[in-house]
């Protein structure tokens, strides 16, 4: 299925609050939610956009080629953001992240994000510049690390069964491709879970591969200081260890002080008309916050 918006109507009306201003999608993927923005936006309205992925950065300028005027687009991950802002001597007025996998290089099997591409290379980099893919990971990691891998980042069920069958299979071989890890899983009677627990081990996986937790952390340890009195945080996640990160953030610091206040009391979530266009739209959830002055 071809990339469709989460969320894209609230995305733009919680993001947008100056139309002359500077906003960030600090996961662009193929432009489609960076569409709607500039939309809502004056002529002397900007966008900043930045993803690690080469392949969805080169679909955002195919996407966007008619306003460069307004655009500029960074091949860098989210952390980066105000690294750039720093040098441009600007701070944003909203800045957007959508946590998800974006749909073109989920149904690429090339990529191996996928359980369910058997044939496809244990890869998962969203940055083709890492040294280290899942495969690498999974063949080359001891027992413990990668116990501590599916408990901290996949919240993995049956933990110690899944990684003892990973090492009894690679021992006789290599793990190359999706199907050698699933087989593996199955034979070491590692996936009571089902499909649910395979997609938290496959989450692992991709989370250490990419660090994406991390980045994560280094993004919003820092983000008050890139954005304007009032300006805006908008960010999707799809699964717990994220969205606990994000929600946090509104709450006090040391010293009572707070950086930022809820703009959505309760999270807000797909309806089902989208769910329906969308199914992988179900387990999205979105916070808006205002950077207090």
């Amino acid at each position: 299925m071809g990339h469709q918006p989460v969320l894209a109507v609230a995305v733009a009306e919680y993001l947008v609050w100056d139309q002359d201003g500077l906003y960030v999608d600090g996961t662009v993927g193929c432009a489609m939610h960076a569409r709607g923005i500039l939309d809502r936006l004056t002529s002397k309205g900007r966008l900043w956009g930045f993803d690690w992925d080469e392949q969805m950065l080169e679909l955002a300028r195919r996407q966007l080629a008619a306003e460069r005027t307004r655009v500029r687009l960074f091949d860098e991950a989210f952390s980066r953001i105000g690294a750039r802002l720093q040098e441009a001597g600007e701070r944003a007025h909203g800045i957007f992240l959508d946590l998800g996998l974006n749909s073109v290089a989920l149904d690429d099997s090339e990529r191996g994000f996928r359980y369910r591409d058997a044939g496809a290379p244990l890869d998962m980099r969203m940055d083709r510049r890492r040294k280290q893919t899942a495969a690498t990971l999974l063949n080359e990691a001891t027992e413990e690390e990668l116990l501590a891998l599916a408990r901290s980042l996949g919240e993995v069920r049956s933990a110690r069964a899944a990684v003892r069958a990973i090492v009894r299979a690679r021992e006789q071989a290599p793990l190359r491709c999706a199907g050698d890890r699933v087989v593996a899983l199955r034979r070491g009677g590692a996936l009571r879970g089902g499909a649910a627990e395979l997609s938290r081990l496959w989450q692992a996986l991709r989370f250490r591969v990419n660090e994406e937790l991390e980045d994560l952390d280094a993004f919003l340890a820092e983000v008050a200081e890139w954005l304007v009195p009032q300006g805006r945080l908008v960010v999707i996640s799809y699964e717990s260890l994220s969205d606990r990160r994000v929600k946090a953030l509104h709450r006090a610091g040391p010293g009572g002080a707070r950086s930022f206040r809820l703009l959505t009391r309760r999270v807000v979530r797909p309806d089902r008309e989208e769910i329906r266009k969308n199914p992988r739209a179900r387990s999205a959830k979105l916070r808006a916050m205002e950077r207090t002055a």
